[in-house]
């Protein structure tokens, strides 16, 4: 298994990026490592993306096809928003994207709340997301849709995790769920399957 740190807390703050550096290379700790600093804008996030994985071939993946996920920003020293969270985004490329940013379907797809809501948040980047996560913890995958049952146990668990908010303002039962998930992750995973992605 391998370990890179990204960030050290102290108490209930975060030291300044530059401190952690100094610490962790002092201490031997293997880090994720700065990919870029300067002028925060749009343009210069974007252009951080769709880059071969330097972690990837840190870690002896030499496949020059293997892009990043995308990128971790934050202000250093690190900020907190005005409800003390802290101020730190994740910049996705789209492959990876784990929220739907095209049109919302028609009227005659959708036929509740919940369809609303997983077509918004059931994407390729989850399920490649989730994939990686249960191979990570060893549970066997054979690529074929026999994969399912542990995929969609994984999807739900990550779309309580991680979109709680938005399924609660649905105003559908947790029941709901997982019936919604199913109509849309079993298609598209089998897309997935089929373009090798």
């Amino acid at each position: 298994m391998l370990f890179r740190a990204f960030d050290i807390m102290v108490a209930e703050n975060f030291l300044t990026y530059d401190l952690f550096v100094e610490i962790a290379d002092k201490m031997g700790l293997a880090r994720v490592h700065e990919v870029w600093r300067g002028e925060p804008t749009q343009a210069n996030f974007d252009a951080l993306l769709e880059q071969p994985s330097v972690e990837g071939q840190r870690n002896g993946i030499l496949d020059p096809s293997n892009f990043a996920e995308g990128v971790v920003i934050r202000t250093n020293p690190l900020f907190r928003d005005v409800f003390g969270q802290w101020v730190i985004v994740k910049h996705k490329a789209k492959k990876f994207a784990e929220v739907a940013h095209a049109p919302t379907p028609p009227k005659e797809h959708v036929t509740s709340p919940a369809d609303t809501f997983v077509a918004t948040f059931v994407t390729e980047g989850r399920i490649i997301n989730a994939v990686g996560r249960l191979a990570d913890r060893g549970t066997p995958l054979k690529g074929t849709m026999t994969d399912m049952p542990a995929l969609l146990t994984e999807i739900i668990a990550d779309l309580h995790k991680e979109c709680e908010p938005e399924w609660k303002e649905t105003g559908m039962p947790d029941g709901a769920l997982k019936g919604a998930v199913s109509k849309v992750l079993g298609p598209l995973y089998r897309k997935m399957l089929d373009e090798g992605t």
